[in-house]
């Protein structure tokens, strides 16, 4: 792995699918990706390709891209709970993910920061 590469792509894409598989299982989700005629695929697809930018990014000049893209594709008011659902459903992905300990705290720290735009 480069030095300057802090999460491999593969760990990405393992944490994405398994994100998925529990929040599929998740009726508030499952509905409201059918009332917008999400295609998960797509969305799974673009959620590995953000999170690796993401996490191996160290620009300063990144984390104001991000959180324009989240607050684009997010526009809609969030339902509190449901952050909080897909919030923790990802944290406790990321603590059964096998990687440093380091990783995943910064990898929560930035997620839980550009949640923080959603619905806002």
């Amino acid at each position: 792995m480069p030095e300057n590469l802090i999460l491999e792509q593969a760990k990405v894409d393992e944490l994405v699918e398994k994100f998925y598989e529990r929040l599929l299982k998740e009726p508030s989700f499952v509905t409201m990706f059918r009332e917008r005629q999400v295609d998960v695929n797509r969305l799974i697809e673009r959620q590995k390709h953000f999170i690796f930018e993401l996490i191996n990014n160290t620009n300063p000049d990144a984390n104001s891209k991000h959180s324009n893209q989240v607050k684009e594709r997010h526009a809609f008011q969030a339902n509190p709970e449901r952050a909080k659902l897909w919030l923790d459903t990802m944290f406790a992905t990321i603590d059964d993910l096998d990687i440093d300990n380091g990783v995943k705290q910064t990898l929560k720290e930035k997620i839980s920061q550009l949640m923080s735009y959603v619905g806002h």
